[in-house]
């Protein structure tokens, strides 16, 4: 009776929260009959459905996902449209700022924020939880979702005039805001397309003088950037695509382009091939969000730790 319950444990452990192997990705797509969901296992390449369509006001622009609750947030032309991400269900909507363009998650505050130009670039940057707002930062105008090391959130500013910068302010303030202008190769004056922790640094994807798309990373102490380090790979010729960046197992980096998905190990900083993402339209993604479900090996560890809960409270 014991050894049926520990493997129904660990089945529910490894199967729940994810429809893909170890990695389920959610991906805003545009269709002609509005926006929706297209989920996919970046591992195998394999197509996993969509849903949304017609529940999503206006036009798609980005994603988000909560993965303690299950939960994905696509942010339309003024509206955040909630769903359950295994099953497609919608949950409810909420209203933010127009200027809104992209949205993420932070963990530590269970916030969901979103970034973008801003009434004339003031408070671009606005939390919510719940569907209400906590605050708001101006920042400048923000080109890019928000990240999150070492209690500091960052988010890329600026314009096709200004310096690329990437400004970070304290996961639960809204002052002490912090730039960090950084120079692009080449001389380029351009900025930073989208942010992602991998390998306790931040990463920050650009377009070079060239028309290529870049990685760079940049540690962290104190809060404060330091000289950042550029990739030598090259991801393809840059038109007008919306670039997006997520984190997965092994703190691989995976970048949509357009339809195209990109992969690069970010420890060894290695490029690992890309594909053609299938189910997407012409237009390719408009951003893109990770679940990453555990491994085999930590599904065992948690149906080991649950067997012994178990038999503690069988011997009491």
């Amino acid at each position: 009776m014991n050894r049926l319950i520990f493997c129904t444990v660990v089945g529910a452990l490894c199967t729940s929260g994810s429809f893909a192997s170890f990695e389920l990705m959610l991906i805003a797509d545009q269709t002609a009959s509005g926006g929706r969901v297209v989920r996919v296992d970046p591992e195998t390449r394999a197509s996993l459905g969509s849903f949304g369509l017609g529940k999503i006001a206006g036009n798609i622009r980005d994603i988000a996902v909560d993965q303690s609750l299950g939960r994905c947030y696509v942010l339309g032309s003024s509206l955040v449209s909630e769903f359950n991400y295994n099953t497609g269900e919608f949950i409810s909507a909420f209203t933010v700022g127009s200027f809104s363009q992209s949205i993420s998650f932070a963990p530590s505050t269970g916030h969901l924020i979103t970034s973008g130009h801003g009434t004339s670039n003031v408070d671009p940057i606005r939390r919510y939880k719940n569907g209400a707002t906590v605050n708001s930062v101006s920042t400048g105008f923000s080109t890019s979702g928000v990240a999150e090391l070492g209690g500091q959130q960052f988010v890329g500013v600026g314009n096709s005039s200004s310096a690329p910068t990437i400004v970070s302010v304290p996961s639960t303030s809204t002052t002490d805001i912090v730039a960090h202008t950084s120079t692009l190769p080449n001389g380029l004056v351009n900025s930073y397309r989208d942010l992602t922790v991998a390998g306790g640094k931040l990463w920050a994807s650009y377009v070079d003088a060239d028309s290529i798309v870049r990685l760079r990373s940049f540690s962290v102490t104190g809060g404060l950037l330091n000289t950042p380090t550029d990739s030598a790979t090259l991801f393809g010729s840059f038109t007008s695509e919306r670039i997006s960046l997520a984190t997965g197992h092994g703190d691989v980096i995976y970048l949509l382009r357009g339809s195209n998905l990109y992969t690069y190990h970010a420890p060894s900083n290695t490029y690992l091939g890309d594909f053609t993402v299938p189910g997407l339209t012409s237009g390719g993604g408009r951003g893109m969000a990770l679940i990453v479900a555990p491994e085999p090996a930590s599904c065992v560890a948690l149906g080991l730790g649950a067997l012994a809960v178990m038999r503690r409270r069988r011997g009491q």
